[in-house]
């Protein structure tokens, strides 16, 4: 997928806040206790850790986790950059052909094209 990283940026600020609306932080607190090392090191978990420890503030963690999310952003789009370079083909959509519900018929009609130059 496509997109200008301004747009991108926005979108994950905007995701990020939606998930801890819809209860992202109850989510990590309930299962804490039982959590191992893998799963404490995921993006969205282990930004809070430290929080539902008591050793940071919540406004701390909340940044950590869009900077995180905005980075791990950045290595695919870092990856699919490198995917390219080894002349591999590379099923690219922009941003804006996904949103508002077009992704099957963006994606059937990339397809379609991909398998016609092909």
């Amino acid at each position: 997928i496509e997109c200008d990283r301004e747009k991108l940026y926005a979108r994950i600020e905007e995701r990020v806040d939606e998930m801890l609306r819809r209860g992202l932080l109850e989510e990590v607190r309930s299962p804490l206790p039982r959590l191992g090392q893998t799963a404490r090191g995921a993006i969205g978990y282990k930004e809070f850790v430290e929080y539902l420890q008591g050793n940071d503030s919540e406004e701390n963690a909340v940044l950590r986790l869009k900077q995180a999310s905005r980075n791990y952003a950045k290595r695919q789009s870092t990856w699919e950059r490198r995917y390219d370079q080894r002349d591999e083909t590379l099923l690219r959509i922009p941003m804006e052909e996904i949103c508002g519900g077009k992704l099957p018929t963006a994606l059937a009609d990339r397809v379609d094209q991909f398998l016609q130059c092909n």
